[in-house]
Order: C-alpha cells, then sequence, then structure tokens
C-alpha cells in the first residue's frame, strides 16, 4: 500500500501557508473595516506562483546553463540536432568517424507532431465548445445555469474514475462499440481509429480481439473468407504508409486468448493476407503452443515455405515460464506477453514500450579510470572512486567500475511487475 500521510514538512508548510493567510485575513480587517473579497484570491495566486511560475522559472534556468551551472547554448544545439553529442564525438575520433555524423531531428520532429496534435484538440474544442457555450447563453439564466453545472461536474470526479468509466464505455462489448456495430462500422476500422489515435506500433493479438467479430459475419453470411482477406489486405497497406520509423507487429495464436476458436479462424485470414502481401510491414508473429489447430500450424508452414520470412514462430512453452520467472508475474498474466521490437517482450495492457535496457560496461571502465569524469564531454557523470593510479590490485579497479554501474542499474526503467533489483548480493554474483 502507498502511504498517503503527509511528511512532517508537508505538514509545516501547510499550517505556514495557513497561518500566513489568517494574517493577510486580519491585517484586510484592520486596514479595511471588513475583509477584501480580492483577498481571497491570494491561496490560488500562491498555488499559481509555486507551481506554474516557479517551474517556468526553473525551466527557463536549465535552459541555459549546464551540469555546473555555467551559461551555455549547448542544450539548444542538442535540442535542434539530436545526434549532437554523438556527432561531437566523431568529430574528435578523426576524419574516418566523420562520415557517421549525421543530424538527428527526433526533437525537431516531436515539437511539430505536438504542437499539430494541440493545434488539432484546439481546433476540435472550439468547433464543439462554441456551439456549446452559444446554446447556453441563449437559454434561460435558470435554464442556463443548469447546463453549466451539467458540463462543470464531470471536472469534479477524479481523473482515474473518468479513465475507468471511458474503458467501460470502449471496451470489445461496450455502449460505444455495440451502437457503432449497428450503425454498421466494422471492428477493423474501430481498431483503426483507435491504433492512429493512440500512435500504436505494436497491434498485439489481433486475432483475438478482431476473431469474434469475423467469425459472426463469416456464420451470418455477411461477408466471405475472401473479402476478409481483402480487408486485412487494406488494412497491412495502412500499416506501411504510416510506418515512418520503427517496423510494427501483429500477434497471433498462443495461450491465454480469450477467444481462441474464432481466433484460430482469423488467423489462417491474417496469414493468407500476409502471403500476398509480402512486405517487411506488419511482422506477423505466431505463438506456438503444443496442441494448437494443426490448421493454424499448417498454413503457418505453407506460408513460410513460400518465402515469406512471416510468420515468425514463437515458442510458448519456452517464453510463458520465462516471462513469468523474469518480470514476476503470474502464469496467466505471463500468457499475455507479446514480442516487441526485435524480440523483447511486453505485457499486453500494461506496457508502452521496449522494456530493454543495456549497459556499457567499456563506458563505466572509462569513467572508473578517470575518477568520474566522462573524458570524451569532460563533464562530471559518475561516482568518485579515487586516482586509479592508485589501483594496486585488480579487486581495486572491479569494485571502482562496479561503483560505476551501480547507479545505472539502479536507474533502469523496469516493467510494472519487474521487481528484480540490484542488490549487493547481485553485485557479488556479477
Amino acid at each position: 500500500m502507498y502511504n498517503m500521510s503527509l511528511p512532517w514538512w508537508g505538514w509545516a508548510l501547510m499550517a505556514v501557508g495557513f497561518a500566513c493567510f489568517m494574517l493577510m485575513v486580519a491585517l484586510s480587517v484592520r486596514r479595511n473595516h471588513g475583509v477584501k473579497r480580492s483577498l481571497f484570491a491570494s491561496p490560488y495566486t500562491l498555488w499559481m506562483i509555486v507551481f506554474t511560475v516557479l517551474p517556468c522559472i526553473l525551466v527557463a534556468y536549465y535552459a541555459f546553463t549546464d551540469a555546473n551551472g555555467a551559461f551555455t547554448l549547448d542544450n539548444f544545439r542538442h535540442f535542434w540536432d539530436s545526434n549532437y553529442t554523438k556527432n561531437q564525438l566523431y568529430a574528435q575520433m578523426g576524419p574516418e568517424a566523420a562520415a557517421f555524423i549525421s543530424r538527428g531531428t527526433v526533437n525537431v520532429d516531436t515539437l511539430v507532431y505536438s504542437l499539430w496534435m494541440a493545434f488539432l484538440c484546439t481546433l476540435i474544442s472550439l468547433l464543439l465548445g462554441y456551439p456549446a457555450a452559444l446554446y447556453m447563453a441563449d437559454r434561460h439564466m435558470k435554464i442556463g445555469s443548469t447546463i453549466v453545472v451539467l458540463f462543470i461536474i464531470p471536472m469534479w470526479m477524479n481523473f482515474l474514475l473518468r479513465t475507468i468509466a471511458w474503458m467501460s464505455l470502449l471496451e470489445d462489448q461496450g455502449l460505444i462499440n455495440n451502437f457503432l456495430r449497428l450503425l454498421g462500422f466494422e471492428g477493423v476500422q474501430l481498431m483503426w481509429i483507435y491504433a492512429v489515435s493512440s500512435d500504436i506500433m505494436n497491434y498485439s493479438r489481433m486475432d483475438d480481439y478482431l476473431g469474434p467479430l469475423y467469425a459472426a459475419d463469416i456464420d451470418a453470411g455477411r461477408i466471405t473468407e475472401e473479402e476478409a482477406v481483402q480487408t486485412v489486405l487494406y488494412l497491412y497497406k495502412h500499416f506501411k504508409e504510416i510506418n515512418k520509423i520503427h517496423d510494427c507487429r501483429v500477434i497471433i495464436g498462443g495461450v491465454g486468448r480469450k477467444h481462441q476458436k474464432e481466433a484460430d479462424r482469423l488467423a489462417i485470414v491474417i496469414m493468407e493476407a500476409s502471403r500476398r502481401f509480402r512486405e517487411t510491414v506488419p511482422q506477423l508473429t505466431l505463438r506456438y503452443y503444443s496442441n494448437m489447430d494443426e490448421t493454424v500450424f499448417r498454413k503457418a508452414m505453407e506460408v513460410n515455405a513460400e518465402g515469406t520470412t512471416f510468420p515468425i514462430i514463437y515458442s510458448d512453452e519456452t517464453n510463458v515460464p520465462a516471462v513469468e520467472k523474469v518480470f514476476g508475474v503470474s502464469h496467466e498474466e505471463a500468457e499475455q506477453y507479446v514480442p516487441f521490437g526485435c524480440g523483447e517482450y511486453v505485457m499486453v495492457g500494461y506496457s508502452v514500450g521496449t522494456p530493454n535496457n543495456g549497459i556499457n560496461a567499456l563506458k563505466a571502465l572509462e569513467i572508473a579510470l578517470h575518477n568520474g569524469l566522462d573524458f570524451y564531454q569532460n563533464v562530471p557523470c559518475g561516482e568518485k572512486t579515487g586516482d586509479p593510479a592508485q589501483f594496486d590490485t585488480f579487486e581495486k579497479l572491479y569494485d571502482a567500475v562496479l561503483a560505476q554501474l551501480k547507479p545505472t542499474i539502479d536507474r533502469f526503467a523496469v516493467h510494472k511487475y519487474l521487481c528484480l533489483l540490484y542488490t549487493s548480493d547481485a553485485a557479488d554474483e556479477l
């Protein structure tokens, strides 16, 4: 359980703030023979100063200073060229390495994308907000006030509760999806709308969440298998069009699916689409397990035999126990793993990116040999482990390198369920 109690300094800060407010009230009463209405805005003013103005000042300070607090414009060079530090290193390595120098645009692309999203959100808000405001302004005062209250009330609710409510509305059999199905919208279209709006790369276990819709349409005679293949091919074309940086993945098969029979029927269609598409995107991945449907496995072998590369086959009998052990999750949770990126694993519904981390042990050695200094960038970035000239045994050098590694290991971005922390025992094992 999380400790929700405030530390002593938190209570002290609240007490000081309350005391200052009451002092201002007393002074106002004495000077003005009453409390000025503007005085009651002071807590909000203080809040804005502490949580809005001061953070902006700090951002400006760190923007123009380096790690030592000296004035610099290097931060802006880093922003406009995300490869700036790497390029500086290449330049120091000589003309041979200069061929690897290239300007990185990740930061700029992210900024442009963020501004574009902000513009779209603002535009949509205006298009929705102005008609609503006009309607409320046109109503009788009493009715208008009621409408305003109805607009404001949802904002009083905890953000987490609002999120849970939206999850209920947007789930597979939720109100919105059922209503859209009545209007004739296909499950593939709904999935694509979600994919575009959330900017995902891994489309997870597509056969499981679209399988029941496919089976229902086939059994009702609304579509044929060939039409379903064509629909998946159109979806693949969209995947390829938006793929700018990363290859996307589609996962089929495996244990732990909610709709195994329906999913297997769609898995065959998806593999047939990959057989015809013959592109590197999406990376179709089949999770193999004992006693899986023989028809599905034979289809995978037929598609692979034609040299399509896909589907990539992962063994659940090996991977599920491995995920269970390494991630520290239950067997049922481990069954929901999906390959991500080059092949690392993430958990459906919990993970937001790759869990992989890497340690540059040679860099740690370099920093240890310079007593905590990054020699190439000439900035302190490690522990002060002493003058390497005084390392008269290998064990002292080993301990210094290990001391440089420990903070990095401690800061690893691990999965929510990953509980393996760096300890002194782990250090001994190294």
